[in-house]
């Protein structure tokens, strides 16, 4: 019905867990994708974790700032 729930972390994070990988095995590795701004990377700890999860899954879908925000530069330099 859309109301709020409270819910365990774990549970949270099997359920989470559950749908990354029905997505993974009917889309493929890259239909996960991950990005991380300007200021995420003043979290070490999420960014690494971010990109070890990336790398289980199998993932090539890893994108910044640089990679959306910046490519557009160096084309109009060319």
């Amino acid at each position: 019905n859309g109301e709020k729930q409270p819910v365990h972390w774990r549970d949270a994070a099997r359920d989470i867990a559950a749908r990354l990988e029905r997505i993974v095995e009917e889309h493929g590795p890259d239909s996960v994708a991950s990005y991380v701004g300007t200021f995420g990377y003043n979290n070490v700890n999420a960014h690494a974790f971010m990109l070890a999860l990336m790398d289980s899954i199998g993932s090539t879908s890893v994108y910044d700032s640089v990679t959306i925000d910046q490519p557009g530069k160096g084309i109009a330099r060319a």
